[in-house]
């Protein structure tokens, strides 16, 4: 292969780290493999806030498709797109990530500004590689807007840590994206440097200053490096005046704490600074040096402690070191100590007055690097790519009618977590129709699972605006049959998509004319959220437009076919299973039950007690709050009416309105105490759920269980709901009233009674509606037919 490697050249040019990083790797894949490397640099400014932007399009725009391959070290290099883009990370901005806490500095954005809010809304619901180039026009013109605030711009600030996160993102999630290294656990593990689920594989670079002669004498203290704050040099310097040893520190090297550093350690002659220093001078310091104390502050990786081990050096260093905490054992190859000066100078003391132990320390050291070199680092790195191309999973497509990332209401969490948890034995993709002004994607939205979202053409979304007119509904999946070949784009990547699948799953009917035309030749099963034909024909049934009865018969054909035609079908309850196998006469042991749930991991639970404080410190806590959240879905319209009927019975009430079903009431003249909150982030949903009082469920049509309820009993929210909007639920662990009781049964309600309600009601969540329990029925059943 042709391997680019590629790097940051920062400004002003300095050599680190990175820098002997990417030198050293390229010189090994030509001089150790039968490829061949080149080194590719780009300037790279952070001086400010655009500069930054700027280098990270730099590299965005940078067009390396006459390489095989390329391997992106530092941020921001991985913007490249490349089908083969290796990351073998060093670190992101350290600044804007870990270490961001330590300035003190907001992490929200408060801006009012209309090009602000908007920049803010897209990064939420775009999280894809395809979206940069939307997002660097918006940057655009938000550079050529001189209304913006200029306090927007600190540098480091909350706005730029949000644009960087959200790039890194961007480029580290991109499709073929799909191969991940660290220099060492320490970086693996840090938090929002890797996507969700990435296979991370560490690889330790080795280090190139290694002598012949690089064993010497144990005579002296030695301590190589820049001098610079995040190194803590001061603490050595502390140490010094404690160490009772007569013994000598040589510090090499230079940077910005030269002079404090100096000032520092006046008056001690033990201490010598010797600023710039030949690779062969500081191999002559490494072999006599008796210890090689170093305790930087989270270090990536920590050259030093390498080249102090391959010297036969034990290394001092502290519990918050970073990287060198990966090799240093304590008391076996050499001490890892509190940052205490006192603790410091005790070790460094007893190194200097026990050579022979110093010498087992030493010989120890070595044989935990000896084998960190070039040779088996571009092994490790090759072995990673050579996995992926010749990994022998079997594929799954999914097809459906909206996209479903990021998942926000119902339909979509239930497709993203049945198929993120069935990637983990299979690859899945998913192939999604989206609205017309939606951007043409495919992205990696989890471990082994993509979905490739295609818009629908100008003339797909007029006829079905037309139809979603003249029936006052939104018809976007029931007039799919008729329309979606107006959008060839979707047939072209679906049919991609199949070329090298083994299943197909048709999440809902609506889309089994583009199966038969594009992937008929494949086994598919039918996933049934609801009986569609008896959901629709209830939704349209005050509908007078002529064409109804062809849309339904279209649709009772369509899911009759699925039906017989499909391997198997899936239900989100015994009930639907039931109706589907009386409506198409269908045998009920084809049809598995999987039924809706919650992904527990990442809902938030607050207790009762929780509760009230939060209510408390939000200065409401006399107040009652109650919540109801819906798609744009008849079954959630229907209930939100019950709720604004039933508000003026309840006049010591807030009621809440959450979700897309919002915008269906936005002209409405609603009661006083009627909110509509629409669609929130994620993170604004979890504020609501974790201050409310209680959340309302009053459903009386649908199919299938509801999801809405998943969500409230693992958050730890009483619910007050109708029979019907329980079933699928046998441990009723929540207030069942029909419509005419609720009002009184909200007046009378009180948050204090509902403890051990809601901490069954999480209890029984867990046990039975998690979706890692409730996705092992797909996963078994899967693993039968793709055998």
């Amino acid at each position: 292969m042709k391997i680019a490697i590629v790097s940051p050249s920062p400004v002003p040019f300095t050599i680190g780290g990175a820098e002997n990083l990417a030198w050293g790797l390229c010189e090994a894949l030509n001089k150790n493999t039968e490829h061949q490397a080149e080194l590719i640099k780009l300037p790279s400014r952070e001086h400010n806030f655009w500069d930054l932007i700027d280098t990270y399009y730099a590299f965005y725009k940078l067009d390396l498709s006459h390489f095989d391959m390329v391997i992106s070290t530092k941020y921001p290099a991985w913007m490249i797109k490349h089908p083969k883009n290796m990351v073998y990370m060093l670190h992101t901005l350290r600044g804007l990530y870990d270490t961001y806490h330590l300035m003190n500095l907001p992490y929200e954005v408060d801006c009012n500004h209309p090009l602000i809010k908007d920049i803010l809304s897209f990064m939420e619901e775009n999280r894809y590689y395809d979206a940069l180039d939307a997002f660097f026009e918006k940057m655009k013109k938000i550079r050529e807007d001189i209304s913006v605030p200029k306090d927007l711009y600190s540098f480091p600030g909350p706005f730029i840590r949000i644009l960087v996160h959200y790039m890194d993102y961007c480029a580290l999630s991109q499709d073929g994206m799909v191969k991940w290294a660290a220099i060492s656990n320490t970086v693996k593990n840090r938090k929002d440097y890797f996507p969700d689920g990435a296979d991370v594989k560490v690889v330790y670079p080795p280090t190139t200053n290694i002598k012949e002669d690089a064993f010497g004498e144990y005579k002296h203290i030695f301590f190589c490096s820049r001098l610079d704050s995040p190194k803590r040099i001061d603490m050595l310097i502390k140490a010094m005046k404690h160490v009772k040893s007569d013994v000598k520190l040589f510090i090499a090297g230079t940077g910005p704490e030269k002079e404090k550093l100096e000032a520092l350690a006046k008056g001690d002659s033990r201490i010598v600074f010797l600023g710039f220093v030949s690779d062969e001078e500081v191999n002559n310091y490494y072999s006599n040096a008796v210890c090689i104390p170093y305790f930087p502050y989270d270090e990536d990786y920590g050259y030093i402690t390498i080249e102090a081990m391959l010297h036969k050096k034990p290394v001092i260093t502290t519990v918050d070191a970073g990287g060198p905490n990966e090799f240093v054992e304590d008391g076996v190859n050499g001490y890892v100590v509190n940052f205490d000066e006192h603790e410091i100078a005790e070790k460094i003391d007893y190194l200097v007055n026990n050579p022979d132990k110093a010498r087992e320390f030493g010989e120890k050291a070595f044989e935990k690097v000896r084998g960190i070199t070039w040779e088996s680092a571009v092994k490790d790195l090759l072995t990673i790519e050579e996995k992926k191309e010749k990994r022998d999973k079997k594929k799954v497509v999914v097809s459906c009618t909206f996209s479903i990332y990021p998942p926000v209401g119902g339909g979509q969490a239930r497709i993203y977590n049945l198929y993120k948890n069935l990637a983990q034995n299979c690859d899945v993709e998913i192939v999604s129709y989206s609205g017309a002004n939606d951007i043409k994607r495919r992205r990696r939205i989890a471990d082994n699972l993509t979905e490739t979202v295609v818009p629908k053409s100008e003339m797909h979304q007029k006829e079905e605006n037309k139809y979603a007119f003249s029936f006052k509904k939104a018809v976007t999946d029931i007039v799919m049959p008729l329309l979606g070949e107006l959008t060839p784009d979707y047939g072209k990547m679906f049919k991609e998509a199949a070329k090298d699948a083994d299943f197909v799953i048709l999440s809902h009917p609506y889309t089994y004319n583009q199966y038969k035309t594009y992937a008929g030749n494949l086994p598919f099963a039918y996933e049934a959220q609801d009986v569609e034909y008896l959901l629709k024909k209830e939704m349209l049934k005050d509908v007078s437009d002529k064409r109804k009865n062809k849309i339904l018969d279209t649709l009772y054909n369509i899911e009759k076919e699925c039906c017989e035609k499909s391997v198997f079908i899936m239900t989100c309850s015994e009930e639907d299973k039931r109706k589907l196998a009386d409506l198409y006469n269908i045998n009920e042991d084809k049809i598995i039950v999987v039924p809706n749930g919650v992904d527990c991991e990442a809902s938030e639970y607050t207790s009762v007690e929780a509760r009230i404080a939060n209510k408390e410190k939000l200065g409401i806590k006399d107040s009652k709050v109650g919540i109801f959240m819906g798609s744009w879905h008849g079954p959630n319209i229907e209930s939100g009416e019950i709720i604004i009927d039933m508000a003026p019975k309840c006049p010591d009430t807030v009621l809440l309105l959450m979700g897309s079903m919002c915008a269906y009431y936005a002209d409405r003249e609603l009661p006083k105490n009627v909110a509509l909150l629409g669609i929130l982030s994620e993170e604004e949903k979890k504020k609501i759920f974790s201050t409310v009082d209680f959340a309302l469920n009053p459903m009386y049509s649908g199919s299938g269980t509801n999801l809405k309820m998943f969500d409230y009993m693992s958050a730890g929210i009483p619910i007050i709901t109708s029979d019907f909007g329980t079933r699928g639920i046998d441990n009723k662990t929540f207030i069942v009233a029909e419509k005419e009781e609720m009002p009184d049964v909200i007046n009378k309600f009180s948050l204090d009674e509902m403890k051990e309600m809601v901490v069954k009601s999480r209890k029984n969540v867990e046990d039975n509606f998690d979706w890692k329990v409730i996705s092992q029925i797909l996963v078994e059943r899967m693993d039968r037919e793709l055998k």
